[in-house]
């Protein structure tokens, strides 16, 4: 099964300036937030609907950035007061998938999960992956099925094996699981 890559990924949501200098509080959507946000990377940056590119924005450099309480505080080269910095808000921070790191055997990116198909250990299907929801516990796996939605914990004890190629995510649930 031929996955196609998305161009660009969201890699942090701006929430809003901060002080007067051209700085913003971004909240990452990525777990390698410091990577993503390092000195010199190039981001671009989402439209207001989030759904392609804002031209009106040439790619941002960052220029430097450091954790701050649930986020990071980033300063772009570009950006050079709050009126610059208010123009970002709200919007989402964009990496060209050309850009990414290549992970770890046994991890995946987000994007490379929705759609599979969620099936039982015996063959049983439950349903198709449509988000995921990073919570503080873990990452939860909302799959919908014909009659209902189900979130699945994305731990060893559920996740089985993850097959992008097939197109799959074998999972094993406890009896009487998916009728809560």
């Amino acid at each position: 099964m031929a996955r196609r890559q998305p161009p660009f990924l969201a890699v942090g949501r701006v929430d809003k300036p901060h002080g007067t200098r051209g700085e913003l509080y971004v909240r990452p959507l990525s777990d390698r937030a410091d990577e993503r946000f390092a000195p010199g990377v190039r981001l671009r940056v989402a439209n207001a609907a989030g759904d392609g590119l804002d031209e009106a924005f040439s790619p941002l450099q960052v220029e430097r950035a450091r954790p701050f309480k649930d986020g990071h505080l980033v300063k772009f080269e570009s950006c050079r007061d709050r009126n610059a910095a208010e123009a970002l808000r709200d919007r989402y921070l964009l990496v060209a998938s050309e850009d990414l790191v290549p992970l770890e055997r046994g991890e995946h990116y987000y994007h490379e999960l929705m759609g599979l198909a969620v099936i039982t250990s015996a063959g049983d299907r439950i349903g198709e992956v449509t988000d995921i929801h990073d919570i503080a516990a873990s990452q939860l796996l909302e799959v919908k099925g014909p009659q209902r939605t189900h979130l699945i914990p994305i731990v060893g004890a559920f996740i089985k094996a993850v097959d992008i190629e097939e197109g799959r995510i074998i999972v094993e649930v406890p009896p009487g699981f998916l009728d809560l």
